[in-house]
């Protein structure tokens, strides 16, 4: 499950979109792109990017982003015992 927070800058949602699609085409149903809102690189939440981009370099703490392990819960839930079956 290819996770990329919509807000880091050196990647955009069209190529996560397209890593995800990449890897569905070798393995498919393993990949799906999921895009969490407000969330920076360490799955932590910001007001926006640059709050994000200031944030890293000043080393402030921010609340973990709890969203991500709900949705991967969830999305491990759902495709764990495809990944068994298909070996």
């Amino acid at each position: 499950m290819p996770v990329c927070p919509p807000i880091f800058p050196t990647t955009s949602a069209d190529e996560n979109r397209y890593l995800a699609d990449m890897i569905s085409s070798f393995h498919p149903g393993r990949a799906t792109y999921t895009e969490f809102a407000g969330m920076g690189h360490g799955l932590d939440l910001w007001p926006s990017q640059r709050a994000w981009l200031e944030g890293i370099h000043k080393k402030l703490p921010t609340q973990f982003d709890t969203e991500f392990l709900e949705r991967v819960e969830k999305w491990m839930t759902q495709n764990v015992a495809g990944f068994k079956a298909s070996g």
